[in-house]
C-alpha cells in the first residue's frame, strides 16, 4: 500500500467513526426526552411539620406560622383548614399521571385551638357525579331580535347631556 492509500483508509475510517458518533448523539438526545418529569403542586407535605401541630394545644396562629396559609378553608361548619398536595409525573408528550396526592384537614374549635387533624390519601377519594340540571333564572326569555329591536322608540328626548345634568343643561344644587 502506498502512503496515499493508507491516508485515505484512515480518513475513511474517521468519517465512519464521525457518523457513528452523530447517530449515537442523536439517539441519546432522543431518549433524553423520555425521562420522567415530576410536577409538584399545592402544599408539599413534610410529616415533621404536621407532627409539631398539637391537638388541644396549638392555635390557628401557631398553625399559620408553622405551615403557612392553607390551600383552602371550609365554607360552612367548623373552621377547617385544608392543606392539599398533588404530585404528577409526565413522560415526553404523554398526559401527566397523578402518582401521589393527599390532603390534611386541621379542624379548630370556637376558640381557635386545634380540635382534630385528619390526613387523607388517594385511597380516601370518592367520585362525585356532576349534575346536568340547570338552575332556572328569573326574568323574561327574549330572543336576540327582541333585544335589538326592543329599544327602538325608548330614547329620552329630553336633551341628553352629561350625567347629573337636568334636561335644560343646568346642574343640580
Amino acid at each position: 500500500m502506498t502512503i496515499a492509500t493508507e491516508a485515505f483508509a484512515c480518513y475513511k475510517g474517521g468519517v465512519m467513526f464521525g457518523n457513528r458518533l452523530v447517530i449515537a448523539s442523536f439517539f441519546v438526545l432522543l431518549l433524553s426526552g423520555c425521562v420522567a418529569q415530576h410536577e409538584d403542586s399545592g402544599y408539599m407535605r413534610k410529616n415533621a411539620e404536621f407532627d409539631r401541630v398539637l391537638v388541644g394545644t396549638s392555635t390557628n396562629k401557631d398553625v399559620l406560622e408553622l405551615l403557612g396559609s392553607p390551600s383552602s378553608y371550609s365554607s360552612f361548619g367548623d373552621e377547617t383548614w385544608y392543606y392539599i398536595s398533588v404530585r404528577k409525573e409526565s413522560v415526553a408528550f404523554l398526559k401527566p399521571e397523578v402518582i401521589d396526592q393527599g390532603a390534611t384537614a386541621i379542624i379548630f374549635d370556637k376558640q381557635g385551638v386545634v380540635r382534630a387533624i385528619n390526613k387523607f390519601t388517594a385511597k380516601d377519594k370518592q367520585d362525585i357525579a356532576i349534575s346536568t340540571q340547570k338552575t332556572p333564572t328569573e326574568g323574561n326569555h327574549i330572543t336576540i331580535w327582541q333585544q335589538l329591536l326592543g329599544n327602538l322608540g325608548r330614547f329620552n328626548t329630553g336633551g341628553g347631556g352629561m350625567p347629573g345634568q337636568h334636561s335644560n343643561g343646568s346642574t343640580p344644587r
